[in-house]
């Protein structure tokens, strides 16, 4: 009986753990590699926008989102609607018009620039991350870094989903005054659908 006692406490501590270590990984935020600051490690971006935090555990820091350089791929094909041709596809998929999505980031004064300032210990910014309304829609996910200047080794990667709505910014638009248009990618062999979300026309 002892012994089932024993079995049963080590594997109670054992899920505590791994829940523990789970929310440490996924909780919303992760310290860099050398535990000199930390980021917000899970995001979404709600159709529009995202948000991140950025915290310094040090004086006289500065970090930097890698918003260009990113790890993004899309999971619906719609790179299909362009190509290296179309006059925004360096700026959808830098650098050299790669697989991997770039994006917006504007600081808390909503200035333009993925650094943050100079930060002391306990210090924290946050960021606005916005999609380019004309790349291709659809779905994107995988995950950028946030890097400390200086040293980028010491890192944070964030985990990020993004939605691209159909709208007039991305759809080959045939009628102007009726809104007609259409979109192209490329559908998996296993998938039998995709949905996608529309922004309204004023």
């Amino acid at each position: 009986m002892i012994k089932t006692e024993y079995l049963l406490l080590i594997a109670l501590l054992f899920l505590l753990t791994s829940f523990l270590s789970f929310n440490f990984v996924f909780g919303g935020i992760s310290n860099s590699t050398y535990d000199l600051f930390n980021a917000t490690n899970l995001t979404s971006f709600n159709w529009t926008t995202s948000n991140i935090t950025i915290g310094s555990f040090n004086d006289s820091i500065r970090m930097t989102i890698n918003n260009y350089t990113t790890y993004i791929n899309d999971e619906y094909g719609q790179k299909g609607r362009m190509s290296a041709e179309t006059p925004n596809w360096y700026t959808c998929f830098p650098p050299e018009g790669d697989n991997n999505i770039s994006f917006i980031v504007q600081n808390q004064t909503g200035s333009y620039t993925n650094f943050t300032s100079i930060l002391n210990n306990n210090a924290t910014e946050e960021f606005t991350l916005s999609i380019f309304p004309f790349c291709p829609p659809g779905k994107y996910y995988g995950y950028f870094n946030v890097t400390r200047v200086g040293n980028t080794s010491d890192i944070v990667n964030v985990y990020t989903t993004i939605h691209i709505p159909l709208s007039l910014s991305n759809t080959l638009v045939q009628n102007s005054t009726e809104i007609e248009g259409y979109f192209k990618g490329t559908f998996s062999i296993n998938d039998s659908y995709h949905s996608y979300f529309s922004i309204r026309a004023s």
